[in-house]
């Protein structure tokens, strides 16, 4: 019994002298004192002519370390602003819809339990439907993006990008959806369509590179932006499409100009990601957007014109979330929570941009996804918070335990100056010499509940 924490001998001894072969669980010691819970299954035996007990001893400390950090990731999906739905790949009726679909889409859970996608997706027929999931099916592609409209409970329709995954579930295999409202975007890809100045005029003074191609004329426009995003003047090299396909990754380029060709071919608007390379012979990560702008009499494409948005510090921060969850690292790549990760070497933040939406601004207000910690401390912590905050952060970077986890209420500052409160919780990642090397949290805006109720 030296083996079993001092709480549970009593217990543990009970199910002995009982004899009885059902299994249970109870809290053991190391050699060190530390304690770890286990998972003990038992049975009698005839071992030389004596009745003897043997038991299998399972220890369930990852068991446990991973039920926590399912609930969590519940918690958070369940709190996130995108919609997010789980459906039955078999029957494509819902399983799961969290608080952001049903607040975006006006039903009910249980409503949402008796429907499938084609009852939000007017677009889309079981057919067409079905021929989207296709490549998932099959195994071909790990993700299918596309973009269609949604229809409210009120009959109201807004412009989304579906994020589309398969996995395989003890009870079958299930569709994840994670759903962005993109009415914002279609509202400036409209602006493309309408005219070019109107476009130039939408994005003035935004951080986007704009590119028009006109196959009539053979002329191609790259803005100022389009340049400087890879750290070149403007003009600096030719306004073409071979000087974009020369930039690019070479893993990318086969994908990027296939989007092209299949926008051109079919009339639709093309969003992929690619890498280019910049003057300094670094990989810039582009998001770049386009679309048929113009027609002739006859219908054939004359003209093409789009966006590119540099998405490399989002690609960072997703890179560096992907390790909060093996299990929910696809959901949370696309998901946009209040996410922040804390680099020791460099002493910087990175946030995304739910997380400034926390403080009633945006990346390109702030500055950009990075921030110093003196910076932030400065410009997002409450003076009364300070200390707190700095004892928090060197706990994380000196402890020695490898699982070290923390949860604090604190006080944040918005940009307006508006104090807001906020639950923390964060984790740690350690390199193979035991030194923390990265810190992963997740804010949560609590002030509603902080403020006290009117009575």
């Amino acid at each position: 019994m030296k083996c079993v924490a001092p709480e549970d001998r009593e217990r543990v001894a009970g199910f002995i002298r009982s004899g009885r072969p059902e299994p249970y669980e109870h809290l053991a010691l190391r050699k060190d004192g530390s304690m770890f819970p286990v998972y003990v299954r038992a049975r009698m035996a005839q071992v030389g002519g004596r009745k003897v007990r043997i038991s299998a001893v399972r220890d369930l400390t990852e068991q446990r370390r991973a039920e926590r950090e399912r609930s969590q990731m519940t918690d958070i999906l369940a709190a996130s602003l995108n919609e997010i739905y789980l459906f039955d790949a078999r029957t494509l009726r819902f399983i799961y819809a969290n608080q952001g679909a049903l607040r975006n889409l006006g039903y009910t859970f249980d409503e949402m339990l008796r429907m499938t996608p084609l009852d939000i997706k007017p677009e889309h027929t079981v057919a067409s439907f079905q021929a989207l999931v296709e490549p998932l099916r099959r195994r071909e592609k790990p993700l299918v993006v596309f973009e269609t409209v949604h229809r409210r409970a009120n009959g109201g329709l807004y412009p989304v990008e579906v994020h589309l995954q398969l996995f395989e579930q003890e009870a079958g295999p299930v569709f994840l959806a994670i759903i962005l409202d993109i009415t914002e975007r279609k509202r400036t890809e409209e602006a493309l369509r309408v005219s070019e100045e109107r476009l130039r005029l939408a994005l003035e003074g935004t951080t986007d590179g704009i590119w028009d191609w006109n196959f009539k004329s053979g002329k191609v426009y790259f803005s100022p932006r389009y340049y400087t995003m890879l750290g070149y003047e403007s003009g600096e090299f030719p306004a073409s499409y071979e000087s974009w396909r020369d930039l690019l990754h070479p893993d990318d380029a086969p994908g990027s100009e296939q989007a092209v060709r299949r926008a051109l071919e079919e009339g639709s608007a093309f969003a992929t990601e690619f890498r280019m390379r910049a003057k300094s012979g670094d990989w810039v990560w582009i998001m770049g957007r386009g679309k048929v702008a113009e027609r002739d009499s006859e219908g054939r494409p004359v003209r093409m014109a789009g966006s590119h948005s540099d998405i490399t510090a989002r690609k960072q921060v997703e890179e560096a979330l992907s390790r909060l969850s093996r299990q929910d690292q696809e959901a949370l790549r696309v998901a946009r929570m209040g996410h922040w990760v804390f680099d020791v070497a460099s002493g910087k933040f990175i946030f995304n941009d739910q997380y400034y939406s926390l403080h009633g601004t945006t990346a390109e207000e702030a500055g950009g996804y990075e921030m110093t910690a003196e910076e932030f401390a400065r410009r997002y912590v409450h003076p009364e918070y300070t200390y707190q905050v700095e004892t928090a952060v060197r706990s994380a970077i000196e402890t020695t335990e490898p699982d070290f986890q923390f949860q604090v209420e604190g006080c944040i500052l918005r940009a307006d100056g508006e104090p807001r409160f906020v639950t923390v919780w964060f984790r740690i990642e350690k390199d193979s010499r035991g030194r923390t090397i990265r810190l992963y949290g997740v804010n949560q805006d609590i002030t509603d509940r902080k403020r006290p109720r009117s009575r």
